[in-house]
């Protein structure tokens, strides 16, 4: 537990805490979170930002709703509408709906923080290179901390071409190589520079892929 948030008043720390989300690309296999994810998009009346947020990166989600589902007639189920065609949640690839647990935690989301587990998951590059931007400008919007794990030097990338100037980057992007020992279960989380972002990225590379 807690006890101290270094400059935070207690409550302020609480409900900072009690408000983060976790989101990892398991989740985007639980239709009925997402749906009710959505369901709160709608009752907030963001309905027409997530949409536009869902076409810009992915290319659809423009238009969405809760329909009647032909196998299950009494169930209103979230759909995709483009002209006449419909598309159910579980029609969508992984990474459409990876992206919309992300999209729609953020815009739900004010002065907290969001984890999220391998953000490449399931991506295709050109969407993430619109996935992080949009999670670049809501965060400086919803006042939210992002803490992000990733395998992927892209991502990096992505965050560093997010700010324009140096100062801000040297301000707000932090990098950590967390290991774990698989004898001991000792944890290691080093702080890696801005200036030194680069090599790190490319020895994690280096020994993922031995290249």
């Amino acid at each position: 537990m807690i006890t101290s948030f270094p400059g935070f008043e207690q409550e302020s720390a609480n409900s900072y805490l009690r408000n983060s989300k976790f989101i990892d690309s398991s989740s985007r296999n639980d239709l009925r979170l997402i749906e009710d994810l959505l369901g709160k998009i709608k009752f907030n009346s963001k309905d027409e930002d997530f949409g536009r947020f869902l076409f810009e990166i992915f290319g659809s989600g423009l238009k969405w709703e809760f329909m009647p589902h032909p196998d299950f007639p009494n169930q209103y189920r979230v759909t995709l509408i483009e002209g006449q065609k419909r598309m159910f949640l579980n029609g969508l690839g992984d990474g459409v709906r990876f992206g919309m647990l992300i999209i729609a935690n953020s815009i739900l989301s004010n002065n907290t923080a969001l984890f999220m587990e391998e953000i490449e998951n399931n991506q295709h590059p050109e969407s993430l290179k619109k996935l992080i931007p949009f999670l670049i400008d809501i965060s400086k919007k919803n006042k939210l901390q992002l803490f992000i794990t990733t395998h992927n030097p892209m991502v990096w990338s992505c965050f560093e071409k997010g700010f324009e100037t140096e100062p801000e980057k040297e301000l707000v992007l932090r990098v950590f190589h967390v290991t774990r020992n698989a004898e001991t279960g000792f944890v290691n989380c080093i702080l890696q520079t801005k200036k030194d972002a680069d090599e790190f990225f490319s020895d994690v590379h280096r020994d993922l892929y031995g290249a």
